[in-house]
């Protein structure tokens, strides 16, 4: 099982290229290739992506001479990161045609750059089947667009994740037109802080038009990929 987020990019010092003193790098358009592709399909701007970059030892403080810039056309241009290591990356098609490359002063094996996809939780407690699973239509059209005729090798979307604030088990109703009733109950975690209390919702295209009911909000959603 995968998820549509937080994806790990493990290229940039574990087998980047050393370049200079220390300077390690990665092709550009590893790190940009899936958020120009959401680009083109998620135009109702589903998901918000970030990048952030940490120790690969797990320390939480950044090296103080850090610096993350990506090289395009000859020319180098520095790159925001901030305290908590999220790092502000321009995503521009003429940087992946001009075959820029991020690099950091760094050495091997020392950081790791990840990015990660957050899809939008839609508010309230009733809402449609297709409202509901907007995230995983995005998926799909993104995963046909980046795979083309491979795509039948691709990881696909089976499930969409909702996760319930801590808590008593929760349930999701699905309404049928035809009048028929699914129903699906969250794991439950009772008064216990930071257990998940979360259930899979099976992902079917057929079941656009069903009514979906809350037993309480979710806290939030989660594409699922096999």
């Amino acid at each position: 099982m995968r998820h549509a987020q937080g994806w790990l990019v493990p290229l940039l010092l574990a087998c980047g290229i050393a370049h200079g003193d220390e300077w390690r790098e990665i092709p550009y358009k590893e790190v940009a290739r899936m958020q120009l592709v959401l680009e083109k399909v998620d135009t109702d701007r589903v998901f918000t992506t970030s990048y952030s970059i940490k120790r690969a030892d797990g320390r939480p403080a950044l090296p103080p001479n850090l610096r993350v810039e990506v090289v395009a056309a000859g020319k180098a241009v520095p790159l925001q990161v901030d305290p908590d290591g999220k790092v502000h990356l321009p995503i521009r098609q003429d940087w992946v045609d001009n075959r820029a490359t991020i690099r950091i002063n760094q050495p091997k094996g020392s950081m790791t750059l990840s990015y990660g996809y957050k899809a939008r939780t839609p508010p309230g407690t009733r809402m449609h089947y297709s409202r509901l699973t907007e995230s995983l239509q995005v998926m799909e059209r993104g995963i046909e667009q980046a795979a083309g005729l491979l795509s039948f090798l691709a990881p696909e979307p089976y499930a969409l994740g909702i996760m319930f604030p801590s808590g008593p088990q929760q349930e999701v109703v699905l309404t049928f037109p035809d009048g028929s009733v699914k129903r699906f109950r969250s794991s439950g975690s009772g008064s216990s802080e930071g257990i998940d209390n979360r259930l899979e919702l099976p992902w079917n295209p057929d079941w656009q038009d069903a009514e979906v009911t809350f037993s309480a909000p979710p806290r939030s959603v989660l594409p699922l990929m096999k």
